[in-house]
């Protein structure tokens, strides 16, 4: 509802069980939307790269990688600033956060009006991304968290049963 008489492409990806409910408020609203299903990885760049802003519309996230994929692919991006995005996210550093009672579209149409804004926030994200969620640095960052469990917790039970053969 938040993007009616507005005149932008909406185009979602993924699949769920509320697609037809989606399917019939645009067309209530009169809302351009296009729903694809799911896109192997390999292609999301390719697709994020077709839009000028990324919207993360969840108002509950954890550590959303759509989020970090797109900031990795040099798109601005519009979020809700709350849950664990906001350990790796800044509002106007590295994306747009949509302020409290405000609509999203709202925050929307800031980003695309300010070209400059948004320019700076996609240069400060993708340099984000690659410095500090970079494959190496997640990959010791996994690491570092198996082996404080193993540490504190003893090895798993099946992992013992594997050495044990």
């Amino acid at each position: 509802e938040s993007f009616s008489g507005l005149n932008i492409d909406l185009e979602i990806i993924g699949a769920g069980s509320l697609r037809g409910e989606l399917v019939e408020l645009a067309r209530l609203k009169n809302i351009e939307l296009r729903l694809r299903d799911p896109i192997p990885n390999h292609q999301l760049p390719l697709i994020y790269n077709r839009f000028s802003i990324y919207v993360q519309p969840s108002h509950l996230e954890h550590h959303p990688k759509t989020l970090l994929e797109a900031m990795a692919s040099h798109v601005p991006t519009v979020q809700f600033g709350i849950g664990g995005t906001v350990t790796f996210s800044r509002d106007s550093e590295t994306s747009f956060f949509v302020q409290a009672g405000e609509k999203i579209s709202s925050r929307v149409i800031y980003a695309i009006e300010k070209v400059g804004l948004a320019a700076s926030i996609a240069v400060r994200a993708k340099r984000l991304v690659n410095t500090v969620y970079n494959s190496q640095n997640m990959a010791e960052k996994y690491s570092k968290l198996y082996l404080k469990g193993f540490l504190e917790r003893g090895t798993p039970e099946r992992v013992d049963r594997f050495y044990s053969k």
